[in-house]
Order: structure tokens, then C-alpha cells, then sequence
């Protein structure tokens, strides 16, 4: 008899350690998931459509190595489509810096609301309309400095994207552009831009610091809320200009800083 219970426990034991073994291979459900890499769309999609879902702590960190989107979020086969059909329950890390493509058309990315980062290839120069608009769980992109034109609401409703900088090859910033990312609070505009359009920055509730690299005439400088509180005033002001402004949270008066 005790040699069966002996038998068992060391069964039991055993069993636990291959539990606890396979839970730690798959990342313990708290521990990011390596880094995948695909050559292409197809191949991503048909692996992303048999995962099964997971959180921000367990996001799929993909690279992807294209060189064309095929098309915007609604074209069936194309990059954005395939995040769009998985975008209830599985979120997704891209890496873009080894393709080839020049540029992010129209709604590349529109409603992807589980895509978490994007890492854009230098190769590109433009970004189109509403290319990223409703990316909801967007934190971080980086605009490399490639980029020429960004379009009208390219990152509209980006609600937890946190900070952005500009590159001083971006000549304007265009209507509706950031507006409504309510977490971001942090913006560096760089040297190049001459140009800002209508509520550019409307409703980004969290921005507190905005650094501008370059000169805007007041003809440029939309009228229209491009940010929210008096920045644009206290730009064009008398001792405004090139420099960082700063606001309390919540607050409507922008300050200039030494």
C-alpha cells in the first residue's frame, strides 16, 4: 500500500512539473511572444487567423518583409485586411523595417484596433488619409524621416497613441490629422513644417508639451482649433516661435519655456 501511494505522488509531482514547464514555455501568460517573421501577406494572415486570442501583455510581435500593403483595411489580401478580420481578440506588434514599399495608401490600417505598434521602413514617403485612423491600442510609431506628406485624419482617433515626432521632411501637417488622440501628450514638430491644418490636434485632451523645430507664418497656422487651449496665439505672439510650450493638464493657457 505504501508503495502505491509512494508511485502516485511521485506521479502527481510529476505531473505538476510538466504543467508548470509548458506554461513557462508558452510565456507563463504574462511574457511577450517572440518575434515572427513572414516574406509574406498570405503567410502572415494564415498564421494569424489560427492563433488563438491573447492580451497586450501576450502581444504576437510580427516582422514582416513586403513590398506592397495590397491595398487598404477592406481589400481582401491585403496587410491591413488581414489585422482588420482578427481585430476582436488578437493583439499584434509590427515590424516593417525590412520591406520595400514607398508608401501607406488610404486606410492601409483604418479600424485595426488591436494593432499596438507600428515599426515604418525608411523606404516610405508618404502616409496616406486615415491610413491609421481608429487604431485604438496604437502606443507607439515611428515616423522615419523618409516621410514627405502625412494626410488628412492619418491618425485620427489614435486614443492611446502617447507621444509623436515629426521628422523635418514632413512639410505640412493636414486637417484632422492627430485629433481626438486623447492620450497623447507629447508632440515634436519638426523644422520643416510650413504648414498646419484645421484641428490638427482638436481634442487631444492629455497634450501638455509641444515642441516646434521650425517656423509656421499665421496664414499657415489653421485658425480652426488646430490645438486645443491658446498655443497657436502664444506661437505667433511676440517671443513665441520656435521652441517648447508647455500647459498644465486640462488647462487652456500654453507657456513657453526657456
Amino acid at each position: 500500500m505504501k508503495v502505491f501511494e509512494t508511485i502516485r505522488s511521485i506521479a502527481i509531482i510529476a505531473l505538476i512539473a510538466l504543467i508548470v514547464f509548458s506554461f513557462a514555455a508558452c510565456g507563463g501568460g504574462d511574457e511577450p511572444e517572440q518575434t515572427l517573421t513572414f516574406d509574406s501577406i498570405a503567410a502572415f494572415k494564415i498564421w494569424l487567423d489560427a492563433q488563438p486570442a491573447n492580451t497586450k501583455a501576450t502581444t504576437y510581435h510580427v516582422k514582416l518583409n513586403v513590398n506592397d500593403l495590397l491595398g487598404y483595411y477592406g481589400a481582401e489580401g491585403s496587410l491591413g485586411n488581414a489585422l482588420y478580420t482578427n481585430r476582436s481578440n488578437k493583439y499584434v506588434s509590427l515590424d516593417l523595417s525590412g520591406s520595400t514599399f514607398t508608401s501607406i495608401g488610404s486606410a492601409a490600417f483604418q479600424s485595426c484596433t488591436k494593432l499596438t505598434s507600428v515599426t515604418i521602413p525608411s523606404t516610405v514617403t508618404s502616409i496616406g488619409n486615415m491610413a491609421f485612423q481608429g487604431c485604438t491600442s496604437l502606443t507607439n510609431i515611428t515616423i522615419p524621416s523618409g516621410v514627405t506628406s502625412i494626410g488628412i485624419q492619418a491618425f485620427y482617433e489614435c486614443t492611446s497613441l502617447a507621444s509623436v515626432t515629426i521628422p523635418s521632411t514632413v512639410t505640412s501637417i493636414g486637417n484632422l490629422t492627430f485629433r481626438s488622440c486623447t492620450s497623447l501628450a507629447s508632440v515634436t514638430i519638426g523644422s520643416g513644417v510650413t504648414s498646419i491644418g484645421d484641428t490638427a490636434f482638436y481634442e487631444c485632451t492629455s497634450l501638455t508639451s509641444v515642441t516646434f523645430q521650425g517656423t509656421i507664418a499665421s496664414g499657415s497656422f489653421s485658425t480652426t482649433v488646430p490645438f486645443p487651449g491658446d498655443l497657436r496665439d502664444k506661437y505667433l505672439a511676440g517671443g513665441g516661435g520656435i521652441g517648447t510650450y508647455t500647459r498644465p493638464s486640462g488647462g487652456d493657457t500654453w507657456t513657453k519655456q526657456s
